[in-house]
């Protein structure tokens, strides 16, 4: 690892998630290089083996839920990684159009480029412009849209992404914001590698209430199980904020809970909870405490 720390992102540069690290930046962490990787995967990789100090993740966007991969890899602890933070950052999708060459009328629109979810996020909004005949093109990332954009210097083509990306690559901004949503907010888990020492510059002054735990279960197979384990947090205290299941990928109809707590699972004064949340369970893997930044 080189001397400079680095923060891994979803890349290319000029993406959401590119946006996520200067904000943390902001927040404190701006001794960190920001280093794009092509995927989620490569790049939680890269964490785990200690190739990047830092990386930042996407997990839950407000329009499109959880982001299943990396929801999936954490819970299930395919990677050795840690949890230390979350950051949520409103995303502003913009229409980016490429270079004109020529004066005269611009021909009609007929492919829109960009992430699955950046283009979900604006279907409405892209229809309501372009029609129903509007063809979509995938791209890895809003910002690897616009650069594929600037590639083609294809007139009938159009990207979603951010306006830091359109002037990376010189492109024209046509319309902001254009999602069809607008509240549209996408948090992110600031992680590190389980052996990789760290020295995380953040604001001082956090409490219990900045604290959140993230659990995977897997539940004993029995009647009302997945009630009394909602009961058993109400009883405790534990102010529960998100729950979501996934297949466990071992056998059809057997599940994963998702769950998101606010608080630090693994104080003394959660000690009980704990052990009565295993009692329940099969699978019990914690993300965190990780504090949240604001």
């Amino acid at each position: 690892m080189s001397e400079t720390p680095t923060i891994g992102y979803l890349g290319p540069a000029g993406s959401h998630s590119h946006q996520a690290v200067y904000k943390l930046g902001e927040a404190g962490l701006d001794h960190a290089e920001a280093v794009p990787w092509p995927s989620l995967g490569r790049l939680m990789e890269a964490v785990a083996q200690g190739k990047a100090l830092y990386g930042l993740l996407p997990v839950e966007n407000a329009l499109e839920g959880a982001v299943v991969e990396v929801m999936e890899a954490i819970g299930l602890g395919k990677h050795e990684l840690i949890v230390l933070a979350e950051i949520t950052i409103p995303v502003v999708h913009c229409l980016i159009a490429p270079d004109k060459e020529e004066d005269g009328p611009d021909p009609a629109v007929e492919t829109v480029i960009s992430h699955p979810q950046a283009l979900a996020q604006c279907r409405e909004n892209l229809t309501a412009r372009f029609g129903e005949s509007l063809h979509y093109e995938l791209a890895a990332s809003t910002s690897d849209a616009v650069r594929r954009l600037k590639l083609t210097g294809n007139p009938t083509w159009r990207a979603v992404g951010t306006e830091a990306a359109a002037a990376l690559y010189g492109l024209t901004v046509e319309a902001t914001n254009i999602s069809d949503a607008p509240d549209n907010q996408t948090r992110f888990w600031l992680i590190t590698g389980k052996n990789t020492p760290t020295d995380l510059h953040l604001p001082k002054g956090w409490t219990d209430k900045s604290l959140k735990t993230s659990v995977c279960v897997g539940l004993k197979d029995r009647p009302g199980v997945l009630s009394d384990v909602l009961v058993l947090l109400k009883e405790h205290g534990v102010n529960l904020t998100r729950i979501e299941s996934r297949p466990s990928k071992k056998r059809f109809g057997d599940y994963m809970f998702y769950l998101d707590m606010d608080c630090d699972l693994t104080a003394a004064k959660h000690q009980n909870t704990l052990a009565d949340l295993k009692k329940e369970t099969h699978y019990l893997h914690l993300a965190g405490p990780y504090k949240i930044l604001q």
